[in-house]
């Protein structure tokens, strides 16, 4: 068995290309996607941090302890 030099994501891609000899292809969006609710938490904290709220009762809201 012939050992990778590659990353997960890189093998991945590599092998939805079919294997080409030049590599993988680089990543569509630069890199590992993002979850929605990842989306959706940036922006509920840019909201919160417009509003006025601060570091510590936005850590507290998402259950971040010291």
């Amino acid at each position: 068995m012939k050992k990778r030099n590659l990353c997960r994501a890189c093998d991945l891609r590599w092998r939805r290309a079919g294997r080409p000899d030049a590599g993988p292809p680089p990543p569509s969006k630069g890199g590992r996607p993002r979850d929605l609710s990842t989306d959706e938490r940036a922006a509920e904290t840019r909201r919160l941090l417009a509003s006025g709220s601060t570091l510590t009762e936005l850590a507290e809201r998402y259950g971040v302890t010291h």
